[in-house]
C-alpha cells in the first residue's frame, strides 16, 4: 500500500493510481521532455520504379540485338506506356533513326528497295511507309489487326 501512495504523490495529486502490479518507473516524469516519435511516411501507393527499370533495360537490350539502324512501327495505344519506359532520346542512342506509328488498315512497310512489294500493296489501297533502315521493328499488342498489317494481308 505505501507503493501505491508514494506513486500518487509523485505523479500528482490529479493522477490516477497505477494498477498494482505496475511498476512506478515505467510512467515517464511530467517534468521530463517527451522523445519525438517520427511519423509513419504515408503510402502512396505501389513503387513501380523496379517494374519500370526492368522494362527499360529489356526494351533497350533487345534493340540493342540488332546491329544496324532501327526504325521502330508503333501500336498508337501503346504511346502512353512506351513514354513511360523510354523517351525518344534513349532510343536513338539504341540505334533508332526513325519511329512511325501502325495503322489498322495500313501494311505499316514497305522498304524501298522493293517496288514490287510497294505496287501491290498500293493497288490493294494499303498506306505504304518507307522506312530509311534495313531493320525494322515492331512494337504493338497481340491483336489481329496488328497481325494483318504486319504481314500485309487484310
Amino acid at each position: 500500500m505505501a507503493s501505491a501512495a508514494t506513486a500518487t504523490r509523485q505523479a500528482g495529486p490529479g493522477a490516477a493510481p497505477p494498477s498494482a502490479g505496475a511498476s512506478t518507473l515505467a510512467t515517464p516524469a511530467a517534468d521530463s521532455p517527451a522523445v519525438a516519435q517520427p511519423e509513419p511516411e504515408p503510402w502512396d501507393g505501389l513503387d513501380t520504379r523496379i517494374l519500370t527499370d526492368l522494362a527499360r533495360r529489356g526494351l533497350m537490350s533487345t534493340l540493342d540485338t540488332i546491329k544496324e539502324a532501327k526504325t521502330l512501327m508503333l501500336d498508337p495505344s501503346l504511346a502512353g506506356p512506351l513514354g513511360l519506359v523510354a523517351d525518344v532520346s534513349s532510343l536513338k542512342q539504341h540505334g533508332v533513326e526513325k519511329m512511325f506509328w501502325l495503322e489498322p488498315a495500313s501494311a505499316a512497310f514497305v522498304s524501298k528497295n522493293n517496288t514490287n512489294q510497294s505496287q501491290a500493296q498500293s493497288k490493294a489501297g494499303l498506306k505504304t511507309v518507307n522506312a530509311p533502315t534495313k531493320s525494322v521493328v515492331y512494337i504493338c499488342r497481340p491483336e489481329i489487326k496488328w497481325m494483318k498489317a504486319i504481314a500485309g494481308t487484310s
